[in-house]
């Protein structure tokens, strides 16, 4: 039976399941039979007649039958039989593809083509006497198989019966953050968007990664202007801190903090060029003045009269500008910025580095790898504020912004984000003024962001391009999560 075994193909089904049957009740080839039977499980494919399942797990022991005798092992026993095979409270579950028959044929090391299998009971005293492996496992980032996570998108609470479709999808804390309150009031059709003076209705959403939860926290920043017409978001590069033990938070926060004092002390209404130079000297007045060491992506947008909306943006953050669809009621996409990369996953960024004057004294707080790095790195061409993507753009009453750093968007396409931000209440569709806080959607998007960065099979926006630029990943990315929102509304003071 094992030449038989070998000639089987990956492709044929209906043959596996013609000698499933027999291989079951062959006692000279249990071996074949049983790697077969663990192929066929993990594949989907049903025994066609009752009977024990051929591998189960209970706690730290597996089970292994054959059609002649049954042994309950260790799993370090067991591993040559059932390698690669996950197990949730007993039941298998199936990951690999029928392409997969030739690795799990023979699932015993030693046995080929022509030999004939061991039986159970000789396995097991072999894999006994063998010492434990010294090895290192391989540390990863836990992710969520797409059960679980689906498992999360359901419940029963009274509103999800009013949940938009699309939004189904979604966990149910996004639901939640989205549902309309009991008072709500829908207008018979909105009213139409005012022409004076607009103002920004912002909230703002931080998640951090969870591996820096325990640590430093959240690299990403952000700021809402006092004025209500100019906001900014900034991802601190990580690689300051597991390298040269920098948080890169502290460069962030006062790139952030400058671009907030620049443009209210200089109103954008008050500003008649374009708008978007304001915005950037903003920018370049604020990177002048920081005094941490760090680098940074950088995202500030302003507001000036007639709706006018300037924009200066460097590295992998975005902001979308949404509007509601007059046709089927959902959001689309107007106006979106581009990301700026010098590769994949390296974003252009603005940067504050120590001076030559600077190294004796980092070389006394142990910093002596930054000091290495900046001398071998002579001669380097680093990005400056005048780098900026600019744009100008016109905005209305009703309108939402969404800024995000680039935990948001490697993790969400922008259908995703309009058929979320769709399910908002906008200011000009109640008639009572109860529509949806900026904030709660700042924290819908985060969260269905971090969401899908835990999935280790979704196809994201970031698994996409790195398989353009040559680098194997599939999942989400896990990562900082920023999200700034903010809607359009007309300043009637």
């Amino acid at each position: 039976m094992a030449p038989v075994a070998a000639k089987l193909k990956a492709d044929n089904k209906a043959l596996l399941r013609a000698f499933y049957t027999r291989l079951s009740y062959q006692p000279e080839c249990e071996a074949h039979s049983l790697s077969l039977l663990k192929f066929l499980s993990r594949s989907g494919v049903q025994k066609e007649k009752e009977g024990p399942t051929p591998v189960s797990t209970q706690c730290s022991t597996v089970t292994l039958t054959t059609s002649e005798e049954e042994a309950t092992v260790p799993r370090k026993v067991a591993a040559p039989w059932t390698r690669g095979i996950t197990c949730d409270g007993g039941q298998l579950r199936e990951t690999p593809s029928f392409e997969a028959l030739d690795k799990f044929k023979y699932g015993l090391k030693g046995i080929s083509n022509d030999s004939a299998a061991p039986s159970l009971a000789e396995v097991t005293r072999k894999a006994e006497q063998e010492p434990e492996s010294t090895q290192p496992r391989m540390v990863r980032e836990r992710r969520r198989s797409s059960e679980y996570l689906s498992s999360l998108c359901t419940g029963t609470s009274p509103f999800l019966e009013h949940v938009e479709p699309l939004l189904m999808r979604w966990p149910q804390e996004v639901h939640e953050l989205l549902h309309r309150p009991m008072d709500f009031h829908p207008r018979a059709s909105p009213k139409d968007p005012e022409l004076r003076s607009l103002k920004f209705h912002p909230g703002a959403f931080s998640i951090a990664h969870p591996d820096k939860v325990n640590k430093h926290g959240n690299e990403d920043s952000y700021f809402v202007g006092d004025n209500l017409r100019c906001l900014g978001v900034a991802d601190g590069v990580g690689e300051w801190g597991w390298r040269f033990g920098i948080n890169a938070r502290h460069f962030a926060d006062e790139l952030m903090w400058g671009c907030r004092d620049f443009l209210t002390a200089h109103n954008p209404c008050d500003v008649s060029e374009d708008l978007s130079q304001h915005v950037l000297e903003a920018l370049k007045k604020a990177h002048q003045q920081t005094k941490s060491l760090g680098s940074a992506t950088a995202l500030v947008t302003a507001l000036g009269r007639g709706g006018q909306l300037g924009i200066a943006s460097l590295g992998d953050s975005a902001l979308a500008v949404l509007r509601r669809e007059e046709v089927g009621g959902g959001m689309c996409c107007i106006c979106r910025t581009e990301e700026q990369q010098v590769k994949f996953n390296q974003p252009r960024q603005l940067a504050r580095f120590p001076d030559p004057a600077d190294y004796p004294k980092l070389m006394r707080e142990g910093k002596e790898s930054l000091v290495k790095a900046m001398q071998k790195s002579t001669g380097r061409k680093d990005d400056g504020p005048e780098d900026s993507q600019l744009l100008s753009f016109s905005v209305r009453e009703g309108d939402v912004l969404v800024l995000g750093t680039d935990g948001l968007w490697d993790n969400l396409y922008m259908p995703e984000v309009c058929n979320i931000v769709a399910a908002a209440v906008g200011p000009l569709e109640v008639e009572n003024g109860h529509f949806t806080e900026a904030a709660q959607i700042a924290e819908a998007l985060a969260k269905a962001a971090h969401w899908r960065s835990l999935s280790r099979d979704a196809r994201t926006p970031f698994s996409v391009h790195g398989r353009k630029a040559g680098i194997a990943h599939t999942g989400g990315k896990m990562d900082d999560i920023t999200c700034v929102c903010a809607w359009v509304l007309a300043d009637r003071q």
